[in-house]
């Protein structure tokens, strides 16, 4: 009998565990179905819309398990809040939880920054929270969180304190997270919040006026995608007017066209670099010396009519493009190009390479 009673207990905890499961299951049903009649997309007379929505979607890479964090900057009145709402409309039903918590600037002014931090959690976790502490979370809130693929919308934020009491180090969140930040303050995307940034993507004629520090990518350190890219070969010539000391050893694409200084910061280290687009480059030599190259699939260098040599590349072992098209003072080609396996294409017409 003691373990027919035992065998008993095991089910009835089993099938305690079954319908729980069961209300989770149905209750994440019904927020998919409650976003996606809640949040209707509805795009007519927002001319020009289409295309930074389609630039957004692409940064956030959906297809990706990291959490990924990114930010739209600009002037006021010029439609970044409309982009990052009708982003969110689009999306929010394929998260297990999501938020757009509006006019963050004004609202922490008004209530506080502990309101908007209840707020937010509660909108994600679908009760009613109450937080006492700014920079932690109750430990039942955070494992919940941690399983859970959520986004999350902060507009207009106007403090870097603002996103790390609100989200952290953005490991509070489960994969496939996102988490898009609108204000405009360009500082607040280059400051103590900027852990969170994975992606850059500027196109070179926008900002003819900006002027970079030799560590502007030293707080962003996380940072895997830099896209620096224009139709014409004299734009971004002045965008690093004291040079460049660091760039994050987690990039995995690099692209810079126009790329003004002689050679990549000396302390880089590319070894999870997949690819590597300097076109038009000022480039006399990519770095000294042997590097970990073991990540690198492709280098393009066309038209980098300064470029004098290669480095060693033996350590390239999954390299399959090199691209030196027009690179017309580059004679020679390390001998190392020519041991590596995978190599599909050299593209050298136009050099007068030996």
């Amino acid at each position: 009998m003691d373990d027919l009673g035992g065998y008993m207990a095991k089910i009835f905890f089993m099938l305690r565990d079954e319908a729980e499961l069961l209300d989770e299951i149905v209750n994440c049903i019904l927020m998919k179905l409650n976003a996606m009649h809640a949040h209707p997309v509805n795009s007519k007379g927002l001319i020009g819309i289409e295309k930074p929505i389609a630039h957004i979607k692409s940064l956030l890479h959906q297809g990706s398990d990291d959490v990924r964090a990114i930010g739209i900057w600009s002037m006021g009145g010029i439609g970044k809040t409309t982009i990052a709402k009708e982003v969110f409309h689009r999306l929010c039903s394929e998260f297990d939880g999501y938020c757009f918590l509006a006019n963050v600037r004004e609202e922490s002014q008004r209530h506080g920054i502990i309101s908007l931090k209840e707020k937010l959690f509660s909108a994600i976790l679908q009760e009613d929270l109450k937080i006492d502490t700014t920079n932690e979370l109750p430990g039942y809130v955070k494992m919940r969180l941690g399983y859970m693929k959520v986004l999350i919308v902060l507009d207009d934020v106007n403090d870097s304190d603002q996103l790390e009491i609100l989200v952290g180090a953005c490991d509070w969140f489960g994969p496939g997270s996102r988490i898009i930040i609108t204000g405009r303050d360009k500082q607040v995307f280059a400051n103590e919040g900027t852990e969170a940034i994975r992606s850059i993507r500027r196109h070179l004629s926008a900002v003819t006026k900006l002027k970079l520090s030799p560590l502007v990518f030293e707080k962003i350190s996380k940072l895997l995608f830099i896209d620096f890219h224009s139709e014409n070969d004299h734009d971004g010539l002045d965008i690093l007017p004291q040079g460049l000391e660091y760039l994050p050893s987690e990039l995995r694409y690099l692209r810079w066209m126009n790329y003004p200084l002689k050679s990549l910061p000396e302390k880089f280290s590319p070894e999870n670099l997949v690819v590597l687009d300097l076109s038009y480059s000022r480039l006399e030599t990519l770095w000294q010396g042997e590097r970990n190259l073991v990540n690198l699939k492709q280098v393009k260098l066309y038209g980098s009519k300064f470029l004098k040599e290669l480095p060693d590349f033996s350590k390239a072992i999954n390299l399959e493009l090199l691209d030196i098209r027009f690179c017309t003072q580059l004679t020679t080609v390390h001998a190392s190009i020519f041991t590596l396996k995978k190599l599909e294409k050299l593209v050298l017409v136009e050099n007068e390479v030996q």
